[in-house]
């Protein structure tokens, strides 16, 4: 479940501020919100800070994910996402699942820093 999402117009990019763990059931919910939102504009980005929280699923449920990311951005143009990760074995899970995205409009980075996440989704 997304507990706080706020668009920041100013910055141009949708923030997630997730305190809870995140499951697959939490992201595929994410993502359906997003396909579903007509509004967003078509060039998306969005900032996850997940640092509070962990990843709770494990390495079999990697192509699940990257199945249900693929579906959800298939309308926009451009999809970035990154997300900030303090635990090892998270961005372990979140890399893979970058490595498995083979749309040609969605990126996936993994970060450990706000910084380097907010330079990569508005510089590249």
């Amino acid at each position: 479940m997304i507990t706080n999402f706020a668009y920041k117009t100013n910055k141009g990019f949708i923030e997630v501020n997730e305190r809870k763990n995140i499951s697959v059931a939490s992201i595929k919910e994410g993502f359906r919100l997003i396909k579903n939102n007509k509004s967003f504009p078509r060039k998306l980005n969005i900032l996850i800070d997940a640092r509070e929280t962990k990843l709770d699923f494990d390495i079999k449920n990697v192509q699940e994910i990257v199945t249900e990311s693929s579906e959800a951005v298939r309308s926009f143009k451009m999809f970035k996402e990154a997300i900030i990760l303090n635990r090892p074995k998270d961005t372990a899970l979140a890399t893979l699942i970058s490595l498995g995205i083979k749309q040609i409009n969605y990126r996936l980075g993994v970060f450990s820093t706000r910084e380097a996440a907010i330079n990569w989704l508005t510089t590249n």
